[in-house]
């Protein structure tokens, strides 16, 4: 396990080769709510990392409430979970695409699903639902044209 260091002064968390720091606004600190089964897969997998480490002898009290570690219940380090991902996409036949396209992909299918962009903004974390709607506004133009549609049997 990594030694850590707390500083007091600026609330950051120092271990080696690694720097926990504050979010870069209030807004990302935020809870986002899971499918049942998607829960339940974490939940699963969680589980069966935590047997696993044991079996290895790792002590994973200290690091206990992450989902995603290293073998040691470590936190992962970015190339390796990079890697990771790439690999699970390989076996999974699916083409390469950056991790954070994932964002970009969630984004614009809630949007397209007509979810209210507040909510959209609550989710993505964003500090304001502009924000959200400035980056996705590529997505509304079906939602204009089926505006107008719905208009037809009012006028």
């Amino acid at each position: 396990m990594r030694e850590f260091e707390f500083d007091e002064d600026t609330h950051v968390v120092h271990a080696k080769n690694l720097t926990l720091s504050k979010l870069k606004t209030e807004s990302n600190l935020r809870t986002i709510p899971l499918t049942s089964y998607l829960a339940s897969v974490l939940q699963n997998y969680k589980k069966n990392q935590r047997r696993y480490m044991r079996r290895l002898g790792s002590n994973v009290t200290i690091l206990s409430d992450l989902v995603f570690t290293n073998e040691f219940g470590d936190y992962l380090e970015e190339s390796n979970a990079r890697k990771k991902y790439a690999q699970l996409l390989q076996k999974a036949g699916i083409p390469y695409i950056k991790f954070h396209a994932l964002r970009h992909t969630f984004a614009t299918r809630i949007l397209e699903a007509n979810v209210h962009p507040k909510v959209a903004q609550e989710l993505l974390g964003h500090s304001n639902a502009s924000t959200t709607l400035d980056i996705y506004s590529h997505v509304l133009p079906n939602q204009k044209r089926d505006a107008i549609n719905k208009l037809e049997g009012i006028i």
